[in-house]
């Protein structure tokens, strides 16, 4: 029998803009050092997103990065949202945000 340790190590998330407009895509991405092969990406912001919204679970790569695109859609609320992501089994997470502002 193999195990595999996880834990001991981080999580970091960094985004390609700090603002942005309905439609737009926006880049996450990061480093996961904690021997998660997995990281889970939770999205809070206004309204719907107040309680997290889970945006998906992403493939940690042999170089222990991770990277995330995620398009805004046309339907969501402007404000202030900060994404958490978490190794999986949940040893480590990081958070970013950003702004949703009106499209002109």
């Amino acid at each position: 029998v193999e195990f595999k340790v996880i834990g001991g190590g981080e999580v970091t998330v960094a985004s390609n803009s700090y603002s942005a407009a309905r439609g737009e895509t926006v880049i996450f991405s990061g480093r996961c050092t904690t021997g998660a092969e997995n990281v889970l990406l939770v999205l809070y912001g206004p309204e719907r997103f107040s309680g997290g919204v889970e945006l998906g679970s992403v493939s940690v790569t042999a170089d222990k990065t991770w990277n995330f695109k995620f398009t805004l859609d046309n339907y969501m609320p402007t404000g202030h949202y900060t994404l958490y992501v978490y190794d999986i089994p949940r040893t480590s997470s990081s958070t970013t945000q950003f702004t949703i502002g009106f499209t002109s």
